[in-house]
């Protein structure tokens, strides 16, 4: 694998491991330049829904705002809440995930938040679910989630984050490997 020497990395998972488990690999998620699918998403959303809004709604906009400017400030706070609400709880997700430090362990696959506690703890035995898609490791059987997802109204979109996963890896199949062959050592 050619990920580069974290040991800002190591030092979290080695702390988070149990007594006598060993590390094998540690490390973050690669930078991303662009912000993921729900941030696009509801950002996309919000100017579209709400652009069209201003544009409709101008007129009667500015004679709320002539009459009562405090009434006119809430009128659009009580339409701007909902969708900004869910753009920022997008964003705290996206901003969450790029701050999460993964670690293989002999017995077990971890996922770290930024102050070091365990989120997410997979056994090397659930490894017949583990699947890798681009740059992604998902450490939990997607396709019974996505089948759930498909029964929701959103599509099941948002079950996707919950799901444990190692996002943005730089060798994602010499991760994968890395876990078979602990995997294999752990039975």
């Amino acid at each position: 694998m050619d990920e580069r020497y974290d040991a800002e990395a190591l030092r979290r998972a080695r702390q988070a491991a149990a007594p006598g488990e060993t590390v094998l690999w540690a490390g973050r998620p690669g930078q991303r330049w662009l912000p993921d699918w729900d941030v696009a998403m509801h950002a996309g959303v919000a100017v579209v829904v709400y652009g069209l809004l201003a544009l409709n709604f101008r007129e009667d906009l500015a004679q709320l705002l002539d009459r009562s400017a405090p009434l006119a400030a809430l009128a659009v706070l009580t339409v701007l809440a909902p969708g900004l609400g869910r753009l920022g709880v997008a964003v705290w997700w996206w901003r969450r995930r790029a701050a999460e430090t993964y670690a293989v362990t002999a017995r077990r696959v971890l996922v770290l938040g930024p102050g070091g506690a365990v989120r997410h703890s997979v056994a090397l035995g659930r490894i017949d679910v583990f699947r890798r898609r681009e740059r992604t490791v998902w450490l939990d059987d997607l396709d019974a989630v996505t089948e759930r997802g498909r029964r929701r109204l959103d599509g099941g979109m948002f079950l996707l984050n919950e799901v444990p996963r190692l996002e943005r890896l730089a060798d994602p199949e010499g991760v994968l490997a890395m876990i078979r062959r602990a995997a294999g050592r752990a039975v």
